[in-house]
């Protein structure tokens, strides 16, 4: 579910995420998943190299497995 968030959500042209505590607040809403299974899917997306850390709670959904923009844009 997170992955899918992600994917819907990302930046156009950067594939860009925050997952603030704030933006995970607005997922566990959304989706009725505890903040604390967000963080850890979080963590196993990165593990598994699906989300790039970026720093700040913030990451890139490897485009290798979903690209939001211009394919022109895609290794930028």
């Amino acid at each position: 579910k997170l992955l899918a968030y992600c994917s819907l959500n990302a930046e156009h042209n950067t594939n860009r995420i925050a997952l603030t505590k704030p933006i995970c607040e607005e997922i566990f809403k959304g989706l009725e998943i505890p903040y604390q299974s967000i963080r850890n899917s979080a963590a196993k997306l990165v593990k598994e190299k699906v989300l790039i850390p970026l720093g700040s709670a913030t990451y890139r959904v490897n485009p290798k497995y979903y690209w939001r923009g211009n394919s022109n844009e895609i290794h930028s």
